[in-house]
């Protein structure tokens, strides 16, 4: 499946019309700020993974459960 025909069935799934994905698609604006900020995660705070979360500057990788988020933030909060 080419990129395009994938950006549309998500765009579709989200709710979007197809009209509204190939205005997204064609939005060089949009385009060269999203490749920005791709080219920002990669260089400054070192983002790899996806997700990555980032806790008082701790850095988090890939999924792990809503409790130790919460268990996290609570140790935080306390200090």
């Amino acid at each position: 499946m080419k990129t395009g025909e994938t950006l549309k069935r998500i765009g579709r799934e989200a709710g979007l019309s197809e009209q509204s994905v190939e205005t997204c698609i064609k939005n060089q604006a949009l385009f060269d700020k999203l490749s920005a900020d791709e080219k920002f995660a990669d260089e400054v705070p070192k983002v790899t993974a996806t997700p990555t979360f980032f806790i008082n500057g701790e850095r988090i990788r890939g999924v792990i459960p809503f409790e130790a988020f919460d268990r996290r933030i609570k140790q935080l909060l306390q200090n």
